[in-house]
């Protein structure tokens, strides 16, 4: 009989807990941290294949001026900003301030000879 009411208190106990604001607070905590984590990791694959995208173009055009290698990291910084380059300035032919002539040929090449943007 003891054992039943010691086992009803530490349940009633543990209920009591789980229900106060700290441990809500720190459960939602927890939970931000593993779902920042787990987009992280997500994202892994899609920053290495960017950066390797990244490396290319920038070792075969020597040429690029600081601005323009800012943009281009503005550019590649994920798969939507690619795609939205490439539908402007590839695609539609508009006007670039940073990229033009035979870079922004290239850029486009490359562009659209990788599996980055899928049509």
């Amino acid at each position: 009989m003891t054992r039943f009411f010691i086992i009803s208190f530490e349940i009633l106990a543990l209920v009591a807990l789980l229900r106060s604001p700290f441990i809500h607070y720190w459960f939602d905590d927890v939970q931000s941290k593993v779902a920042d984590w787990m987009l992280d990791i997500s994202l892994m694959a899609e920053r290495n294949e960017l950066s390797i995208f990244r490396q290319a173009i920038i070792s075969h055009t020597n040429n690029l001026t600081e601005s323009q290698l800012a943009y281009l990291e503005t550019i590649t910084a994920n798969k939507m900003s690619v795609s939205h380059f490439d539908s402007l300035y590839c695609q539609a032919n508009d006007k670039n301030p940073y990229f033009y002539g035979a870079n922004l040929r290239y850029l486009c090449s490359e562009i659209a000879s990788s599996q980055i943007v899928a049509n």
